[in-house]
This record gives structure tokens, sequence and C-alpha cells, in this order.
């Protein structure tokens, strides 16, 4: 006898199936529901709304990775090898490009639209204004940033950052 419980079951739909389009890197939602993707060897960060109908939303980056929206619904958009964090607004428009050696993760701060970004080869992580001003996360003495690329937060708003090179997952509390 077999039972099965639903309560538990998934379904997994395909949003993206092109030969000519990739998509495999960041992927976020906007507050529309329409379903941003980079393509990280590529140069463009495609849009794919909830009807299915794929554009090119932003082109002419290097290798675009981490994504994130503030709450305005302007898109950050990391371009790690490029050495840029390029905010769109929703159109794709440029608003403001800001110079980083080597980003690598973006995540908007829970209390403000304060961008966390990680720095992939000087194992860094820090704060950028709304305006692009950039500063240092105070990190606690020995915290093993090793390649950080990924950001998110937990359910207790913990942060939490992926190191690329160690493979690495590590919660980041702020004590100051």
């Amino acid at each position: 006898m077999c039972i099965r419980d639903s309560s538990n079951s998934q379904q997994v739909s395909t949003i993206l199936n092109s030969s000519t389009i990739q998509v495999d890197d960041a992927v976020i939602f906007d507050k529309q529901g329409n379903l941003y993707g980079s393509h990280y060897m590529g140069a463009n960060v495609y849009k794919i709304t909830p009807s299915g109908n794929i554009s090119t939303f932003v082109t002419g980056m290097n290798t675009p990775n981490g994504m994130a929206f503030d709450s305005f619904q302007n898109l950050y958009i990391v371009d790690n090898v490029g050495n840029k964090i390029r905010k769109v607004d929703s159109s794709g428009t440029l608003l403001l490009t800001i110079t980083v050696n080597n980003p690598s993760g973006i995540i908007k701060s829970i209390d403000s639209d304060t961008m966390i970004i990680t720095q992939y080869s000087v194992n860094a992580m820090r704060k950028m204004a709304p305006n692009g001003t950039i500063s240092t996360v105070p990190m606690h003495f020995g915290f093993p940033l090793n390649g950080p690329v990924g950001l998110c937060y937990g359910i207790d708003s913990s942060l939490y950052i992926g190191n690329f090179t160690d493979r690495k997952i590590l919660r980041y509390k702020d004590d100051s």
C-alpha cells in the first residue's frame, strides 16, 4: 500500500526553455510577478513576464550575477568581472553606476534601501547607500569570508553568506 501525503508535495513548472536565451545565475521577482534572470558569462539580464513573454531588460554587462530591488523597484545588478554595480529603474533605464572591485552578491537591508554587497576577490562585505556611497561592514575577528557570493536572510532576519571557494555558509550577526 502506498500512501501519498499531498501536504508535502511540490509542483515544478518550466518558466524558461529557450535555445537562445540563457539564465544561469541570479533570479529575482519584482512586485508585479516579473522574473528577472542573469546570464553570468553573457552580457544580459532578461525579464520574463507572468504570461511568459521574454525580453532583454539590460544589456552591455560583463558578468551579471547578483540582483536586488530597493523599495522603489529599482533593480541593482552586480557585474562581477565588470567591477560595477548598476542601478536601473523599472523600464531598464540606467540611473547610477558604481565602481566596485569584484562585486559578487547583493541584498537589500531589511530596514532601509541600503544594499549589502560582497566582494569576491577581496573577501569583503560592504554597505552601499542608495546614492552609491560605500562603507565597510564591521567584521568579527577571523570571520572567514572566502569568495563570498550568495546572500539571503533567514526566518529570524539573520544574514547568511555563501562562500564559493570553501563552500561554507556563514551566519553574520552585527554586534554594533
